[in-house]
């Protein structure tokens, strides 16, 4: 069934994600970079994931690895801890992120980890 004329068959925003770290012990001046990426959100994902676009503009390193499902079958990924700011200001801090591959354009998905804290 196509969508109809002008409706999204993705729901994407621009999302800001850095390496992981807590706000409050670390001082403004000293806070991680922060990158702006093209997030889709995905409600038949668990957790969020990021591509290799994101670990190589940050700089970021793996924490361990986890076992993923997806369309094209399972496989262990590396996981990388990342903290995210919604386009509204809203963060989430320590977020664990498996590498993934996303369509063109995208390079972060926010899985239900970070959908079903908030009010969707």
């Amino acid at each position: 069934m196509s969508n109809p004329a002008g409706l999204a068959g993705v729901i994407q925003s621009q999302c800001s994600v850095s390496i992981a770290f807590d706000p409050a012990l670390v001082p403004v001046a000293e806070h991680p970079k922060h990158s702006q990426f093209i997030a889709i959100w995905d409600t038949g994902a668990t957790h969020s994931c990021i591509t290799q676009d994101v670990i190589d503009a940050l700089g970021l390193r793996p924490i361990t690895m986890r076992r993923v499902h997806h369309a094209g079958g399972i496989e262990d990924a590396e996981v990388f801890s990342i903290n995210i700011v919604l386009p509204n200001g809203v963060t989430f801090r320590e977020v664990s992120a498996t590498r993934c591959k996303l369509p063109p354009g995208a390079q972060l998905l926010i899985g239900m980890d970070i959908i079903t804290i908030g009010d969707f």
